[in-house]
């Protein structure tokens, strides 16, 4: 994939609206519901919270954010590729945008949520060092959440 190039967005504008549509669809298609389970724009919005779209060309491809949970840990959300681009190493790329934007921030540990019926997402985050850790709030109630923590 030529001419990928990532950078920083507004998780409120119109680009971030459609790859969160397209996220939440993919989501209720795999779990039911309406895909969004809580999730809102402003979560990405914060101070030392991070949005970043990919982009190849001029189309955006993927996303993903970074969200301030303490002073020292931030936690991923809502990584995502368009289907096309998938393969090729784009959420590798984001997940590493990410985290040298968590590190420039100050953060020294990331958490993350996926779901059991996504085997790609929990074979790339654990091939990135995260390690499966017991989950939080809302998602230890949910039988179909996995969570992940690495340490920066």
């Amino acid at each position: 994939m030529a001419d990928i190039h990532i950078t920083r967005a507004d998780p409120a504008s119109p680009v971030a609206a459609v790859l969160f549509s397209e996220i939440a669809a993919e989501m209720a298609a795999r779990y039911g519901g309406n895909g969004v389970w809580g999730f809102t724009p402003a979560d990405l919005k914060g101070e030392r919270s991070v949005f970043v779209v990919a982009y190849t060309g001029d189309q955006p491809v993927g996303c993903g954010g970074l969200m301030a949970v303490s002073p020292t840990q931030a936690e991923i959300k809502r990584v995502y590729v368009r289907p096309a681009a998938r393969g090729q190493g784009l959420s590798r790329r984001i997940m590493a945008a990410l985290e040298a934007d968590a590190q420039t921030l100050g953060y020294t540990h990331i958490r993350l949520e996926t779901g059991l019926k996504q085997p790609a997402a929990i074979h790339i985050y654990e091939s990135l060092g995260y390690q499966r850790v017991p989950c939080w709030g809302d998602y230890s109630q949910d039988p179909m959440s996995v969570c992940y923590s690495k340490s920066l």
